[in-house]
């Protein structure tokens, strides 16, 4: 699995993972839900790997699918709207990046029912403080949701790999 490569640190392997299941899945099934995961996930990794503008068009290309699959206020959607706000603020979009922000906040009481959801939301609002200039902000918003991710349990080591990028970004310590 992907996830498993990149908490070893062997993020190339996982990136030509997820690429060859892409497009794997893409020749055997088409556009599937199954499809529009493996992009969430791609998408997350390439902002890892700090390649926004590459997150944004595998993200986009996951919206439709999921939307499709799930329905447009499903998790899976709010997973990708979430994960896209990181890679707007990581890319410098700040105005397109909080118009999303805006857009997915009142669904903010849904994440509270899935904290790692939750503690991604607020990696990206800090994404956005980092890249508004606000590194104190940016901090604050990271602590909250490291905290958040802890409780989350499964998932939340791979979560504080994502956002060591974002601390090394403000340059605070991890």
């Amino acid at each position: 699995e992907a996830e498993v490569l990149v908490l070893r640190g062997e993020t190339s392997q996982a990136e030509t993972l997820l690429r060859n299941t892409i497009a794997l899945r893409r020749r055997q099934h088409g556009a599937t839900g199954e499809l529009a995961i493996d992009l969430l996930r791609y998408g997350r990794l390439l902002n890892q790997l700090e390649r926004p503008a590459e997150a944004w068009t595998v993200l986009r290309a996951a919206a439709p699918i999921a939307t499709e699959y799930y329905g447009a206020r499903s998790a899976a959607m709010l997973q990708i709207r979430v994960a896209a706000v990181e890679t707007l603020a990581m890319g410098g979009r700040i105005r397109d990046c909080r118009a999303l922000l805006a857009r997915i906040s009142p669904s903010f009481s849904k994440m509270r029912q899935d904290p790692l959801l939750q503690a991604r939301y607020l990696r990206g609002r800090a994404a956005l403080q980092l890249a508004s200039g606000n590194a104190p902000a940016a901090i604050s918003e990271l602590d909250a949701a490291e905290v958040v991710a802890r409780k989350a349990g499964r998932g939340a080591d791979l979560f504080a790999l994502e956002t060591a990028v974002i601390r090394k970004r403000s340059n605070a310590p991890p």
